[in-house]
């Protein structure tokens, strides 16, 4: 599925849910969560080597100050042969834009356990999504979407560390639930 198309079927499922938005107060809360696609390439011209990301985090936010929230994510993520499971706090502001649209820059930091062929060592990451927004079609009802996003790990265990810088690369949709 193309972008555009993505984009596409965002936009529509949100017209079903046509109605006023409301701020994001001290006290709201939601559920939701992201679904995330991922591929990178490693190589040069002669050489290189492709792996594809599929990613699934539920998660629970808290607005602890007017357009602030915490939270928690529970991140699966596979790729070709690795498994990785995180438990992550969430950190995000809201900026609004426009009538129903939000930029929700977010930052998540937290750990859990890698596995490769029936081989497990904890891992350390971090997220930084630099370029997210969030749109309301209702008072319950929020569409997000991520195009843009850093990310460091840390396995210390086999003394491994990667960071990524993902520009449309690596998106990230969500569906989120306020109450």
């Amino acid at each position: 599925m193309t972008m555009k198309k993505l984009f596409s079927l965002l936009l529509c499922l949100s017209a079903m849910f046509a109605g006023s938005v409301v701020a994001q107060d001290k006290g709201d809360m939601f559920i939701g969560g992201n679904l995330g696609l991922g591929v990178t390439t490693i190589g040069d011209g002669s050489y290189s080597v492709s792996s594809v990301t599929f990613s699934l985090a539920p998660e629970y936010s808290y607005f602890v100050a007017d357009n602030f929230r915490i939270g928690a994510e529970l991140d699966l993520s596979i790729a070709e042969g690795v498994t990785t499971f995180t438990v992550a706090p969430t950190f995000a502001y809201y900026v609004k834009l426009v009538d129903k649209l939000y930029y929700t820059p977010e930052f998540t930091i937290g750990g859990g356990l890698a596995a490769n062929d029936g081989y497990s060592v904890g891992v350390f990451a971090f997220d930084l999504d630099l370029f997210a927004l969030e749109y309301m079609p209702s008072n319950h009802i929020g569409l997000s979407l991520s195009l843009v996003n850093m990310s460091y790990a840390l396995i210390p265990e086999a003394s491994v560390s990667t960071f990524h810088f993902g520009l449309l690369t690596s998106p990230e949709v969500g569906f989120r639930y306020y109450f």
